[in-house]
């Protein structure tokens, strides 16, 4: 884990008004908190009624964990009408890798390392 002046507690945005557990990044909602002993970031859910706020959420999020040295954890699991592979590929867009096993079913546990 690289060494850095800032903690990854200083990688997460600005909190949500109504849910003190949340985040708001651009206009997403995002469910966030330190793991792994202030090691790294978990992403428990992303939510967003605007098309592509999610995209601008998580580049803004990776950037942020970036500048802290941060990884960003999370579980891709797909929802509604969005399958859970078509989840996978967006999250390794932005860097994420899966960690182990996983399935459409279950779900795939994921991370990004700091670039």
């Amino acid at each position: 884990f690289p060494s850095h002046d800032r903690t990854c507690s200083d990688a997460l945005p600005k909190s949500h008004p109504l849910d003190p557990k949340a985040f708001i990044v651009d206009n997403c909602s995002v469910l966030c908190s330190p793991a792994n002993g202030n090691r790294q970031v978990h992403i428990s859910a992303m939510d967003s009624l605007i098309r592509g706020s999610g995209t601008i959420a998580l580049t803004k999020m990776c950037e942020i964990a970036d500048e802290c040295g941060c990884p960003l954890s999370l579980l891709a699991f797909g929802y509604a009408d969005t399958p859970t592979l078509k989840l996978v590929e967006w999250y390794e867009r932005f860097g994420f890798v899966k960690t182990g096993m996983g399935s459409k079913k279950d779900g795939f546990r994921m991370i990004r390392y700091p670039e």
